[in-house]
């Protein structure tokens, strides 16, 4: 997924969950803040970092493609 298309402001699902998971590791692997995770993102609101922190985290939590996605994503950016 292009960065660019992560930052923009459009909430098509595929991006949108997208976006998501990559907030979710975000938080998961920095220091950063929700604000600061948000700045990134295209200056959203803290309050949209939080909500994908607990949609993400929720879908890990249930065995399926979410949590394989998260997991080899972590497992890549780890090993970079």
């Amino acid at each position: 997924m292009p960065v660019e298309k992560m930052k923009a402001r459009g909430r098509a699902s595929q991006i949108a969950h997208a976006r998501q998971v990559a907030m979710y590791l975000a938080r998961e692997l920095t220091h950063l803040s929700l604000a600061q995770v948000g700045e990134h993102f295209g200056s959203r609101d803290h309050t949209t970092v939080l909500h994908a922190q607990r949609k993400i985290s929720q879908a890990v939590e249930h065995a399926g493609q979410t949590q394989r996605d998260v997991e080899n994503l972590r497992r890549m950016l780890r090993a970079a």
